[in-house]
C-alpha cells in the first residue's frame, strides 16, 4: 500500500513538472540568473503578507511565491547555473517563505501563536533532519509523507478555504501539523536504519 501512494504521488510529481517547464521555458530562454528567481520568490513572500488585508491580491503573490520556488532550479539545470552557493541561497530563503506561510495562516486568524510556533519548529525541523542526515552521508531525497511542496500546498489549500469556513482550512491545519511530524519521525527512523550506531 505504502508503495502505490508512493507511485501515485511520483507520478503526480512527474505531471506537475511538465507544466512547470512551459513556465520555466520563457526564463530559461532570456538566461534569467536563477538566483534572482529565487529572491523575487522571497519579494512574493513578503508582499504576500503585506497585502493580506486584500485577500484576491495576497493570494496572487502567494501563488507566484511558490512557482518562483518550484522553478528556480530547473532554470538553473536549463541554463547550466547550478552552483552550490545557489543551492545555499535557495535552502535559506526556503526557511523564511515557510516562516511567511505559516504567518499568513496566523494573520487571517486559521491558527493562534501557539500552533503558528508548533508548525514553523515542524517545518524547520522537517529541513534540519534532511540537512543534518545528508551532511552525515545519509540519501533523503523522497523520504516523507510531506515534503517541502506538500506542505506549501496543505497551506494554500487553507489560504483559499479560509474566507469560506475557518473550520475546514483549521482541519487542512491541523491534518498539515500531523503529516509534517510524521515527516519528521519518519526521516529520524531512516535515519537510524541507514546508521544505527555507526
Amino acid at each position: 500500500m505504502k508503495g502505490d501512494e508512493e507511485s501515485m504521488l511520483n507520478r503526480i510529481r512527474a505531471k506537475l513538472q511538465v507544466y512547470l517547464r512551459y513556465i520555466a521555458a520563457p526564463l530559461v530562454y532570456l538566461r534569467i540568473d536563477p538566483n534572482l528567481i529565487t529572491l523575487t520568490g522571497l519579494l512574493f513572500g513578503f508582499l504576500s503578507v503585506l497585502a493580506y488585508a486584500h485577500y484576491p491580491l495576497m493570494i496572487l503573490f502567494f501563488i507566484l511565491m511558490i512557482l518562483s520556488d518550484a522553478i528556480d532550479g530547473q532554470v538553473a539545470r536549463a541554463i547550466g547555473k547550478v552552483t552550490k552557493f545557489g543551492a545555499f541561497l535557495d535552502s535559506t530563503i526556503d526557511r523564511v517563505e515557510d516562516a511567511l506561510s505559516y504567518y499568513l495562516l496566523y494573520l487571517l486568524r486559521i491558527v493562534g501563536v501557539e500552533e503558528l510556533l508548533i508548525a514553523m519548529i515542524g517545518a524547520f525541523l522537517v529541513s534540519y533532519t534532511r540537512s543534518r542526515a545528508e551532511s552525515l552521508g545519509v540519501e533523503m531525497m523522497g523520504i516523507g509523507v510531506a515534503e517541502r511542496a506538500e506542505r506549501l500546498i496543505l497551506t494554500f489549500l487553507a489560504l483559499i478555504t479560509a474566507p469560506l469556513s475557518l473550520t475546514v482550512a483549521r482541519i487542512i491545519f491541523a491534518g498539515l501539523l500531523v503529516l509534517t511530524y510524521l515527516t519528521v519521525l519518519q526521516r529520524a527512523l531512516h535515519v537510524y536504519k541507514m546508521l544505527g550506531d555507526a
